[in-house]
């Protein structure tokens, strides 16, 4: 049943997401660990395919 002095049940509205400020310092921290890691994983990969080239040219 709603309540009529108009304070209804707004659980939906407690869990708004409220903007932070920290979010913007945030995001350019993410996409440079994911660039970091990515340019290790090829790097590894490069140096993978070179030993196993040089390995069987042996």
């Amino acid at each position: 049943m709603a309540n009529r002095s108009g304070q209804g049940n707004n659980v939906a509205q407690s869990f708004s997401i409220l903007p932070i400020s920290e979010m913007g310092a945030l995001f350019p921290l993410i996409g440079l660990i994911v660039a970091i890691s990515a340019t290790q994983l090829l790097r590894r990969r490069k140096i993978a395919q070179l030993r196993s080239d040089s390995s069987s040219t042996h």
